[in-house]
């Protein structure tokens, strides 16, 4: 029992209680668009540098863009003039699926850079499906410690993980869909949901408790949420234990 405590232990539950809580929003129909997880990836990114323009009734807006400041800010590798004339060209890609999908509109300036305008707080959090918080600290890891393709594709899954919960309700707030659900969700291969998931845990996103279930002996399953809910996630995991519905807390 005492290592289960332990165990049990592992998140620093007062200092993240102190970590501040600021996210963004995007409608939960985001998610299940029929576009590349690389165009919603990148509407995140965007959302997340972008401010909010009060004399344009609220809508999200980076001002003063060049393709080459994107770029950079997505922090794709510098390389040779072949590697980075390819970056600029999926850039631009990405902004034109983006416009034409009309998730964002693109205003060109005189002097050459353009002004990228996204949907409104309101529209933001419309809609019959409600709306997904993206917290501002779980984006920050992901953007640190990614780049390029991988990042954008992260930002998504994350986004994707997100649309599943459903916040006031401690239950609900706890994920323990399996990767495969999470992988059909997305629309992307079994193999790559795992490796998200094992990245997001691994690097701080998520935390988690491996644990197995008391009902089939030997079945381990995951509980996850983000990781400013690990408060929320170690009381239904030690619910469930008085419940005996786990078994044993692994890691």
């Amino acid at each position: 029992m005492a290592k289960q405590s332990n165990i049990l232990e592992k998140y620093d539950l007062a200092k993240l209680k102190n970590e501040s809580k600021s996210f963004i929003t995007i409608p939960r129909k985001i998610v299940s668009l029929k576009i590349p997880e690389n165009e919603k990836g990148m509407f995140i990114q965007l959302l997340s540098m972008a401010g909010i323009a009060p004399g344009l009734s609220y809508h999200y807006v980076l001002t003063n863009q060049s393709v080459d400041s994107l770029v950079n800010a997505i922090f794709w590798k510098k390389g040779n003039k072949r590697i980075a004339y390819s970056h600029t060209q999926q850039l631009k890609s990405l902004l034109e699926q983006l416009q034409t999908d009309k998730l964002v509109k693109i205003s060109r300036r005189d002097n050459g850079y353009f002004d990228i305008i996204l949907p409104t707080v309101h529209k933001l959090r419309e809609g019959d499906d409600g709306f997904v918080k993206l917290y501002f600290g779980s984006l920050s890891k992901i953007k640190t410690q990614l780049v390029g393709m991988q990042r954008l594709k992260t930002l998504f899954f994350y986004a994707t993980i997100r649309s599943k919960v459903y916040e006031n309700n401690q239950q609900q707030e706890v994920i323990t869909d399996s990767p495969n659900y999470f992988a059909k969700l997305a629309n992307i291969s079994a193999a790559s949901s795992k490796k998200h998931f094992e990245w997001l845990r691994n690097n701080g996103v998520l935390a988690y408790y491996k644990c197995e279930q008391r009902k089939l002996a030997g079945y381990i399953k995951y509980f996850y949420a983000d990781m400013h809910d690990a408060d929320i996630l170690t009381k239904v995991v030690k619910g469930y234990i008085e419940q005996e519905v786990i078994k044993k807390v692994l890691e």
